[in-house]
């Protein structure tokens, strides 16, 4: 990804508690360690805040880091500055500001939403749909449930899969360190495609048998199938079933 950018729920229902500790404490560990645990990548990163105590501001949403050149000591800067929840939910309204955020972006772009999912509903996935066809297929939208809501369960499934490469996740699936690093590595880093010239599905790292005519049926090594044994591979076999050991 060119553009990482965090949206996380700090409403009031995230000060419920879940699995022995707030909804929100969860919410901002999720973000902490995700920012420990990525590496250093030349990539603009946002922290954005929804559904704040009016003790922090009166407004819906803030941005509270970015977008800019990610600081891995910056964006938790940003982090602690959101410090408790006590608000509404109006992730909508966050979804829209994000996509006033990254008018001017280019390059593809994952967007990690952390909330309960609670308290929403068809404005939070019209504003999801929007901030997809606005960014025209360079938005993968990464939603994580934190607590056990049915309904926010459902949401966050389906805002998800706005987004052709998103995908949804639980808190509890990003508890230990692997789950995290592989989160991290689904969210931020594309996979290597291993090349395969003649399209035979052995890579060519793999292939002893390079060039292979399109269709032909291949080993695990790449080579065609000689069924009978007699050194001709089958597709240019026109005697097949020789008996073992007759010269052909």
């Amino acid at each position: 990804a060119d553009h990482l950018y965090f949206v996380l729920d700090a409403s009031s229902s995230m000060a419920e508690p879940y699995a022995g500790h707030a909804k929100f404490d969860i919410a901002r560990a999720i973000v902490a360690n995700f920012n420990q645990t990525m590496p250093d990548l030349n990539v603009q990163a946002a922290l954005r805040g929804f559904g704040l105590s009016p003790a922090l501001s009166k407004h819906g949403t803030v941005l509270f880091y970015g977008p800019r050149d990610y600081s891995r000591t910056g964006l938790a800067e940003g982090l602690k500055a959101i410090s408790s929840p006590g608000g509404p939910s109006p992730m909508a309204k966050s979804l829209t500001a994000a996509a006033a955020d990254l008018k001017e972006s280019h390059g593809p772009v994952a967007m990690v939403v952390v909330s309960d999912g609670k308290d929403m509903g068809n404005a939070e996935l019209a504003a999801a749909n929007a901030l997809v066809t606005q960014l025209a297929g360079r938005l993968c939208l990464y939603t994580v449930l934190v607590g056990d809501s049915p309904e926010g369960k459902a949401l966050l499934e389906k805002i998800a899969a706005t987004s052709a490469c998103g995908k949804f996740t639980t808190a509890g699936s990003l508890a230990t360190g692997e789950g995290m690093a592989a989160f991290v590595q689904d969210v931020l880093l594309a996979r290597q495609v291993e090349s395969d010239s003649d399209g035979d599905g052995v890579p060519d790292a793999r292939d002893r048998c390079p060039n292979t005519p399109r269709g032909v049926k291949v080993d695990a090594s790449g080579c065609p199938i000689d069924s009978d044994g007699d050194g001709v591979y089958d597709y240019l076999d026109k005697c097949p079933g020789t008996p073992r050991g007759t010269k052909v």
